[in-house]
């Protein structure tokens, strides 16, 4: 008999776990399929993607202003990011890159600042060969993430998909951004 999902009956937790497990069988049948191999990996190679294809850059863009506020943020707090479906070179290319570029134009950039190297990446990736790491397979993984976070200090979680929702939850104070 399948099993029944009874959302009422169910915490947060255990429904996005739920969600979780799919998730991760259509990770590993795209994996195994091969139709990611040989996407590129290099964040500059990404980025010449992005900008060179409309297509891409349609799909792979940030919300106005997030830029400008991550770069501000960046002034006074210790920033990191955290995502299951986008890859470490992505984020690298896609927001990383547009909020330094965003520090030289209003030449906030402190000495300490001249590099986004120091803002740690939790992702998953895509190998040359096509093969997602799950490294963060899904929900439960990024509020596993916020807690080992907070025991070293204060964390603030912004999210916009159901995925963040226990992160937000467990986090001191969780921003939720949508349309």
């Amino acid at each position: 008999a399948k099993e029944t999902l009874c959302p009422k009956t169910m915490s947060l937790d255990e429904a996005l776990n739920t969600l979780d497990d799919v998730s991760t069988a259509v990770t590993e049948k795209v994996s195994l399929s091969g139709v990611l191999r040989g996407l590129c990996t290099s964040p500059n190679n990404v980025l010449e993607v992005i900008e060179r294809e409309r297509h891409v850059s349609d799909h792979v863009r940030l919300r106005p202003g997030c830029a400008a506020v991550l770069a501000r943020a960046r002034n006074n707090f210790q920033l990191g990011v955290l995502s299951i479906n986008w890859s470490r070179s992505l984020i690298h290319a896609a927001l990383l890159e547009p909020m330094l570029f965003h520090e030289d134009e209003e030449e906030s950039k402190s000495s300490e600042q001249d590099t986004i190297s120091d803002i740690p990446i939790w992702s998953n990736d895509v190998d040359h060969d096509g093969f997602v790491s799950l490294q963060f397979p899904g929900a439960l993984a990024k509020k596993s993430q916020i807690a080992k976070l907070r025991r070293s200090g204060y964390v603030v979680y912004v999210g916009d998909s159901s995925t963040d929702l226990s992160a937000l939850v467990e986090a001191d104070l969780g921003i939720l951004i949508g349309d």
